[in-house]
């Protein structure tokens, strides 16, 4: 029976083959032709497809790093550095400012206990000049504060809000010493 069905197909395969063997010669030499041209693609091999597809990637995620590198840490690097400096700025003016109060307190301080000592070792007549000079000290106490006051003013407003309990005191003591000091019912030493 198989020997039956292969003489049964023999005719068709005969005229079939002829036309499917030109096909094939043509299809052959289009390849040739085409391999000649550009043989790439027929002496490739897996393993040159896997290395340029590899450096393909390699490529991207370089790309990928310097883009990264470039327009977002570089920018974020740049932001917290400036930003640090700011805050070195801010904390220089705040301690320039406890520092100016604090020698100028102590100044002050020093000039009364001296002007004190000077008005207990006068006589009656030289009191009366020390009440002229310890009111010009008084006077310049609170020119002192009052500029201490505008300088604080002239501070970023950061350093404004850590300084602002100092500056609540130095106002509070103004408006007490302002009050005493032209109270003329007290005599000078007691002002």
């Amino acid at each position: 029976r198989r020997v039956h069905g292969i003489a049964f197909a023999m005719p068709l395969f005969n005229r079939v083959n002829k036309p499917l063997k030109q096909a094939d010669d043509y299809a052959v030499k289009t390849l040739k032709f085409v391999k000649g041209k550009v043989p790439y693609p027929f002496e490739a091999s897996w393993s040159d497809l896997y290395a340029r597809g590899k450096g393909n990637i390699n490529q991207a995620h370089q790309m990928s790093q310097d883009i990264y590198e470039s327009h977002i840490k570089a920018p974020a690097k740049s932001i917290y550095e400036q930003t640090g400096k700011a805050v070195e700025q801010l904390q220089q003016n705040e301690n320039a400012y406890v520092q100016k109060t604090g020698s100028t307190i102590a100044a002050l301080h020093e000039k009364f206990i001296g002007l004190s000592k000077e008005m207990s070792d006068k006589t009656s007549r030289e009191v009366a000049e020390g009440e002229k000079k310890a009111s010009g000290m008084v006077n310049g106490l609170l020119s002192e504060i009052e500029g201490l006051e505008k300088f604080a003013t002239t501070l970023p407003a950061e350093a404004q809000k850590r300084l602002e309990p100092y500056v609540n005191v130095l106002s509070s003591t103004y408006k007490d010493l302002s009050k005493e000091t032209v109270d003329n019912k007290v005599p000078i030493r007691e002002r």
